[in-house]
């Protein structure tokens, strides 16, 4: 990836703070940026379908984003990702980074943060 850069972009009249250091490799300039938020609301399913493509799956969805929108209706609001893949997510979230780099191993992983003090 390339290294990070913080500059303001101006469009539409918004501003929008450009760190490119947490964004994934495909994006090198603001206009991939740009290129990829249109297919994210343009066709959501291809754009989830990519960003599903950068974990490790034990069977990859067929079935993307599966919504239904109709208060009508006994079933109402119902909303699935992924609803067909098989996944091990501790695998994607350690696992497969202390593979990458095993000094990833001495690093703290997780941090619990309490919604109450008390917990």
């Amino acid at each position: 990836m390339a290294s990070s850069s913080s500059t303001n972009n101006s469009t539409d009249n918004h501003t929008t703070a450009w760190d490119k250091s947490s964004l994934p490799d495909q994006i090198e300039t603001f206009d991939d940026y740009k290129r990829l938020y249109a297919l994210s609301v343009e066709d959501p399913n291809q754009f989830w379908k990519m960003a599903a493509q950068r974990l490790n799956w034990y069977q990859f969805p067929t079935k993307i984003k599966n919504t239904e929108f109709d208060h009508r209706t006994e079933r109402g609001v119902e909303i699935k990702w992924f609803e067909d893949g098989l996944i091990n997510v501790c695998y994607n979230c350690i696992d497969r980074h202390i593979e990458k780099d095993p000094k990833a191993a001495e690093k703290t992983a997780i941090i619990f943060e309490p919604d109450m003090p008390t917990e």
